[in-house]
């Protein structure tokens, strides 16, 4: 049968049965039109999905960008509007500034080494005075606690970066300590270039200033130290260790005022762990005899040609394992190289 004879038979039919045809034909009508309500709202739960990974998207760039403005932020590092000095008139530690600039090489104190200090000369030595003058300034400070700009032109003109304390930790670690107490603590470490020696002693993170507890802080030295105090209870065989460790601690650095830094750093972590275990301060003769090993195992040296800054001198150090009472062991640095 044809499709024109197929229409023509039921409408013949239809006008035979007009009741029968008006309901067939509501039925259509409500098929067609939920259909045609089905069609759209498929199309309505497209656009849904449609907006709602759009939104997904957005969200994301949102947080990523937050993240990375974020992490801008701790690179750029903090402005400080309140600069503490270096080092407060009423610490203990005041009073032994003079013999913190020693240079045992020259005989002589440390020099400046770098320009930034105006009316004072590169090769200029540092004097106990003008130390005091330039901390009460603070002009002399912690590489954070300079501006940004100084911070730069460091890095500009000497290559000066410092390392935040997540970093040390992970490559000290990596470094694989011994795991015998003694054999660590009396185990050799050199940070070259050390700077204020946050892979020596981790008082403070050097790139956002942030102060770190003491049993939670993570440089060579400190974990030395703790060490100590966790299994050493006598205190003359504490004081012995403690010498162990700070004579096999060692780190140089080009700079004067990052050198002197750093030895007040590795002072203060001497005088934090005694005081942690004794619940007093050291005395004068602890300190002086610390500060005699902080100086010789801290010294200031050209680092490319292993000599005191700008001249032709062999920058020398005390071998400690080598030197007793009645000889000491001083060594041209080169040496330890096989030069």
């Amino acid at each position: 049968m044809s499709l024109f004879n197929a229409i023509a038979k039921q409408k013949e039919y239809d006008s035979k049965h007009p009741e029968e045809a008006k309901k067939r034909k509501e039925e259509y009508e409500k098929q067609r039109q939920l259909e045609a309500q089905q069609r759209e709202e498929a199309k309505r739960q497209e656009e849904i999905k449609k907006q709602q990974e759009l939104e997904a998207i957005k969200k994301e760039k949102k947080v990523v960008s937050k993240t990375t403005k974020s992490k801008e932020k701790v690179v750029e590092k903090p402005i400080i509007k309140e600069v503490e000095p270096l080092i407060d008139e009423n610490k203990g530690i005041y009073k032994y500034i003079g013999a913190l600039l020693i240079d045992h090489t020259t005989n002589q104190n440390i020099i400046f080494a770098e320009d930034e200090y105006e009316g004072h000369d590169p090769q200029e030595h540092y004097t106990e005075e003008v130390m005091k003058e330039l901390i009460a300034s603070k002009k002399l400070n912690y590489r954070v606690r300079k501006s940004l700009e100084q911070q730069k032109e460091r890095t500009k003109k000497k290559a000066e970066v410092f390392t935040p304390s997540w970093i040390c930790k992970d490559m000290i670690d990596m470094c694989e300590p011994p795991e015998d107490w003694q054999e660590f603590v009396q185990s050799t470490w050199l940070e070259i270039t050390c700077g204020e020696a946050p892979f020596i002693s981790s008082r403070y993170d050097a790139t956002t200033g942030e102060s770190i507890s003491l049993y939670e802080r993570i440089g060579v030295l400190d974990r030395k130290m703790q060490t100590i105090n966790k299994n050493v209870d006598d205190k003359r065989e504490w004081t012995k260790w403690a010498e162990r460790a700070f004579k096999t601690t060692y780190g140089y650095e080009f700079q004067g005022d990052n050198l002197f830094i750093a030895r007040v750093n590795v002072l203060r972590c001497f005088v934090d762990y005694y005081r942690d275990k004794w619940k007093e301060m050291p005395s004068k003769d602890s300190i002086l005899k610390m500060i005699n090993i902080i100086t010789w195992n801290f010294w200031q040296m050209d680092g490319l040609k292993d000599t005191i800054p700008f001249s032709d001198t062999p920058a020398k150090i005390i071998d400690w394992k080598l030197t007793n009472r009645n000889h000491t062991e001083v060594i041209e640095f080169r040496s330890c190289k096989g030069e």
